[in-house]
């Protein structure tokens, strides 16, 4: 008997680990805003940075070719479009958010299956994932390039844990808070408003 563990716990341990290290790194950093320690900041971000690597090469070392990026950007792309789509009918139409969001997912879900393309069929839930990035408040992304930017990343992760954690709920908005507090982050590192 082996003592490894199976692939696909090894995926899903990998997985979780990553979403929570990106969560635990930004309500650290809102701890250390708050604080206002330039020490303090200098060493949670090297030890963000040096966590995310780890994580991020550890993850690379059990991947599947399926789940190489380049052959599933239709997912990334639809994550960004359903993003944009979402916070635009929020800020331009002044629906509410969650209306927003739940139009975008209910478009998604009647459209995508009756296109023949395999791939148009299963856009519906990366369409539906961004949608979530979307309903970020205008008041931290106001700008429809930095929610298409923080859907891509939303998207990205989306097609790296495609196949993980199947059926448990919360996994598309948890998703979408993580592109979204990435994208936060990055604006507010670069001082771009």
């Amino acid at each position: 008997m082996s003592n490894k563990l199976p692939l696909i716990h090894v995926r899903d341990l990998s997985c979780f680990l990553l979403i929570g290290s990106f969560i635990t790194i930004f309500f650290g950093a809102a701890a250390i805003e708050k604080s206002g320690s330039h020490l303090l900041l200098l060493f949670f971000l090297i030890f963000a940075f040096f966590l995310v690597t780890g994580l991020y090469f550890s993850f690379l070392k059990i991947m599947h070719k399926e789940f190489i990026l380049r052959q599933s950007w239709h997912y990334i792309l639809g994550a960004g479009v359903g993003a944009v789509t979402t916070f635009l009918l929020s800020t331009q139409l002044h629906l509410t958010t969650v209306i927003s969001a739940a139009t975008v997912g209910v478009i998604a879900g009647y459209l995508c299956p009756l296109f023949p393309s395999t791939k148009m069929k299963e856009l519906a839930p990366s369409l539906y994932c961004g949608a979530f990035v979307g309903m970020t408040a205008a008041t931290r992304i106001s700008n429809p390039i930095f929610i298409f930017t923080a859907g891509l990343i939303a998207g990205a992760i989306f097609t790296v844990s495609q196949n993980i954690f199947t059926g448990h709920g919360g996994k598309l908005g948890s998703i979408a808070f993580v592109g979204s507090a990435v994208t936060i982050l990055l604006l507010g590192a670069l001082h771009v408003h």
